[in-house]
């Protein structure tokens, strides 16, 4: 990958150009998805959706292609990646209510 795309940015700028470039495309392939939620401090959260989002290699897919990924590109600037496992609204609807339904 060519590192010389990704100078004179800011950190952030550059975790979403690869993501965008690099990550996304290879996701995609798979109906899958991926959100930067959050970027700080050389630390990057991130939500994998479409048929990423609960799958059983979600965690093999995070340290084999967003975080190899990520620190081919950004080197020791990246301190960490994570993987941000939020559930639907509707779900814990749900749930919420198929749970108090006795009550």
């Amino acid at each position: 990958m060519a590192n010389s795309l990704f100078v004179q940015t800011t950190f952030s700028e550059r975790v979403e150009r690869a993501v965008n470039e690099y990550i996304r495309p290879s996701l995609q392939l798979h109906q899958g998805d991926i959100c930067v939620r959050d970027v700080h401090d050389g630390e990057v959260w991130v939500e994998l959706n479409g048929a990423c989002k609960g799958c059983p290699s979600a965690q093999v897919t995070m340290d084999e292609t967003v975080k190899q990924t990520l620190t081919e590109i950004l080197g020791n600037e990246l301190k960490a990646v994570h993987l941000v496992n939020e559930v639907d609204e509707d779900l814990l609807n749900f749930a919420r209510n198929l749970l108090n339904k006795n009550k």
